[in-house]
């Protein structure tokens, strides 16, 4: 699934934010796609998905696709991460505010928000069994 990199949280915000994002970008299998701009990285991968078996018909086996947008920020000491899907492309599914200080590298962050982000999307999500 995701494979980690060790690093130094000692970077500016902007080189921070640009790190955790090429991270998740580099190691999400189904990571296709990122965008940076001044002080924000945006990560989309895609995951498939199925109504969960009880709501579903006995013919109804279609997998559907959703396209997943980790949007990553920082200010101050902190990160925030806001995830949007194609679901609702303009609705805000969850955020997290991670607090720098509290991590001792790049990959106990990257670790945290993938995690967060696989969690957020369940709780949102409660209908859909997903496939990772």
């Amino acid at each position: 699934m995701i494979r980690y990199i060790r690093s130094d949280l000692a970077l500016s915000g902007s080189k921070l934010i640009n790190t955790i994002g090429k991270s998740l970008y580099n190691h999400i299998e189904s990571a296709f796609e990122y965008r940076k701009s001044a002080n924000m990285y945006d990560v989309y991968f895609t995951i498939y998905y199925q109504i969960i078996e009880e709501l579903r018909d006995i013919d109804d086996t279609e997998v559907h696709e959703m396209i997943v947008n980790i949007n990553i920020t920082t200010y101050d000491n902190y990160i925030r991460v806001n995830i949007y899907t194609n679901e609702n492309p303009n609705q805000l599914i969850s955020f997290d505010k991670y607090d720098i200080k509290r991590y001792d590298s790049i990959d106990s962050i990257v670790q945290s928000i993938y995690q967060n982000t696989l969690k957020r999307l369940n709780k949102f999500f409660y209908l859909y069994d997903f496939i990772f």
